[in-house]
C-alpha cells in the first residue's frame, strides 16, 4: 500500500505521526515499562502493607494518583506485560495490512512466540496474568495468576492474526484453542436460571460482565477455528447470563454485586467489542438489538462535543488514557455499523493526540480537573494507544481509497 494515495487526508497523517512517535518511544524502552497498579512489586510497599488486603489496595490507589513516579526509589523495575504484547501484536498487524512491510510480521511472530512460551503452566490450557501482585475490590491476585481478561486479549490478538497471515495460522490456532481450554476447564462459574458467569480468575468468582463476555467471545473464536472444540451452549449460557442483566436503557453495571454498581466507559466498550466479535462469527445466537442499545447508551453518555472521554457515565474526570484508547479502537470497529461512530472518533483523536501525547511520543495517564498526570504506563496507555491509533488509521485509509 502507498500512503501517498492519501495526500489530502490530514487526519490519517496526524495519526501516522502520532503512531510513529509512539513506536519510537516503545522501541527505545524495549516495549517494557511501569504499570499504574504495580506498587506491590516493591519490597518496601509489601513490608509496610503487612499482607493486609485493605492496605495493599490503599497502596495501589496512592500509587495510581501520584503525579510523580516514585517507582525507581521503591525498587520497582520496568517489566514486560503479556497484555501489552497482545496490543502490540494488533498494532503491528494493522500496520502490516496497511503497508505490506514484513518488518511488522517479524514483530508479530516474536510476540506470539513469547506469549506461547510464557503462559502459566499450572493450569490446563494457556492463561496469562500480571508480572506483579495486585489487589482490588475483586480480591488479591498473586503475580502470574491467569485472568480471563488478559487471556482473552491474547487469544483475540492471535485470532486476528490467524485471519490475515496464513503462515502463522498454526501458532495462532494453538493459542486460541488453548486459551479457550483454560477458560472452559479452569474457571469456576456462577450459575443462575439465566445461564452462568465465568470466574475472573481461578478461585475468584467475581460476577463481572465485561470479563464474562470476553470469555464467551474467546470460546466462540475457538469454535470458529476448530468446530466441535467446545459446545456452543457454553457461549449461549454465558451470553444469556449477562444479556439478561443489561439495564433497560442499554447501560451495564460493571458487575452484579453491590460493590460493582458503577457504569464506566472502557468496560462498556469491552462489552461492545465482545458482542460484535460473537455476532460477526454467528449472528444467529445474538440479537443485534443488544449491540445497538449498548452502543447508543455508550455514545450518548461517555463523550463530550470537544472529544473528551468521560470515565464514568455521570462524571467527566479523570479523562483516562484507557478510556481514550478503548474508545478509539471500539469506535473504529463500529464505523461499519453506525454512521455516528466516525464523527465521534475524529473528535476524540484530535483532542487526545493534542492533549495527551507527551513530547517523547508516549501518552500521559490522566487529565484531572486541575492537572495532568503524564506518567506513561506500558499496558495502560502505550500498548492500548499503539493498537488504537492503527485501528483508526485503517478506517481513514480504507475510506479514502474506497
Amino acid at each position: 500500500m502507498n500512503f501517498k494515495m492519501l495526500a489530502d487526508n490530514k487526519i490519517f497523517y496526524i495519526l501516522l505521526d502520532a503512531f510513529e512517535r509512539l513506536h519510537k518511544y516503545c522501541e527505545k524502552n524495549n516495549f517494557k515499562g511501569y504499570e499504574l497498579d504495580d506498587y506491590l512489586a516493591s519490597p518496601i510497599v509489601r513490608f509496610f502493607t503487612f499482607n493486609n488486603l485493605f492496605l495493599m489496595r490503599v497502596a495501589i490507589q496512592i500509587g495510581k494518583h501520584l503525579p510523580i513516579n516514585l517507582r525507581p526509589l521503591l525498587f520497582i523495575k520496568k517489566t514486560d506485560s503479556y497484555k501489552a504484547r497482545a496490543f502490540f501484536i494488533e498494532g503491528a498487524l494493522n500496520m502490516y495490512e496497511l503497508t505490506g512491510d514484513n518488518k511488522w510480521k517479524e514483530q508479530i511472530i516474536q510476540n506470539l512466540l513469547f506469549l506461547k512460551n510464557n503462559y502459566n503452566k499450572n493450569y490446563k490450557g494457556y492463561g496469562w496474568g500480571n508480572h506483579f501482585d495486585f489487589a482490588s475490590r475483586g480480591g488479591f491476585f498473586p503475580k502470574f495468576i491467569p485472568t480471563i481478561v488478559w487471556t482473552s486479549k491474547v487469544a483475540d490478538a492471535a485470532f486476528r492474526v490467524y485471519k490475515v497471515i496464513s503462515e502463522f495460522s498454526d501458532i495462532c490456532k494453538e493459542i486460541v484453542i488453548q486459551a479457550s481450554n483454560f477458560i472452559v476447564y479452569e474457571l469456576e462459574r456462577i450459575e443462575d436460571d439465566t445461564g452462568f458467569c465465568f470466574a475472573y480468575a481461578p478461585g475468584l468468582l467475581n460476577p463481572i460482565h465485561n470479563s464474562n463476555l470476553l470469555g464467551a467471545a474467546t470460546v466462540m473464536k475457538a469454535i470458529h477455528i476448530e468446530p466441535g472444540s467446545h459446545d456452543i451452549n457454553i457461549v449461549k449460557k454465558s451470553l444469556s447470563w449477562s444479556l439478561s442483566k443489561m439495564n433497560p436503557d442499554g447501560s451495564w453495571y460493571y458487575g452484579e454485586t453491590k460493590k460493582y454498581k458503577w457504569i464506566d466507559n472502557f468496560h462498556t466498550a469491552y462489552i461492545l467489542d465482545s458482542l460484535i466479535d460473537i455476532y460477526e462469527i454467528d449472528a444467529t445466537i445474538l440479537d443485534f438489538m443488544f449491540i445497538e442499545k449498548t452502543y447508543n447508551y455508550w455514545i450518548n453518555n461517555f463523550f463530550t462535543d470537544k472529544g473528551q472521554c468521560k470515565y464514568y457515565n455521570n462524571k467527566l474526570y479523570p479523562i483516562d488514557i484507557q478510556s481514550v484508547a478503548q474508545a478509539i479502537e471500539t469506535l473504529s470497529k463500529m464505523t461499519k455499523y453506525f454512521t455516528t461512530a466516525k464523527v465521534i472518533l475524529e473528535k476524540i483523536l484530535l483532542y487526545s493526540i493534542k492533549n495527551l501525547q507527551n513530547k517523547d511520543g508516549s501518552f500521559a495517564y490522566q487529565i484531572r480537573k486541575f492537572w495532568i498526570n503524564r506518567i506513561p504506563y506500558i499496558h495502560w496507555g502505550q500498548s492500548t494507544m499503539y493498537a488504537a491509533l492503527t485501528y483508526a488509521m485503517k478506517v481513514y485509509y480504507e475510506n479514502s481509497n474506497s
